[in-house]
């Protein structure tokens, strides 16, 4: 059994604009870290085509954030009003 100090991709949600997605509940998401793009968070699977729903260097103008166990990696976690 894993300890508290375990982590997987459950532990990970990224905000995009102002919507949170936690990739653990839509196996339709993708998070990826390029050397030109940085981190950037995809849906679709290919199939038949993907939509980038936002990117910390992609050209996405909104807030973009990845946190881990609440804890920001990439960005700023938008607040409760923010969010709403």
């Amino acid at each position: 059994m894993p300890d508290d100090t375990s982590l997987s991709y459950h532990d990970v949600v990224v905000y995009c604009g102002n919507r949170r997605y936690a990739i653990s509940d839509n196996y339709n998401l993708t998070l990826r870290c390029t050397r030109c793009g940085g981190w950037e968070l995809w849906d679709g699977l290919g199939y038949p085509e993907e939509k980038r729903l936002g990117g910390e260097y992609s050209g996405y103008t909104g807030n973009f954030c990845v946190a881990v166990r609440g804890i920001p990696v990439v960005g700023v976690i938008p607040t409760e009003a923010e969010r709403k």
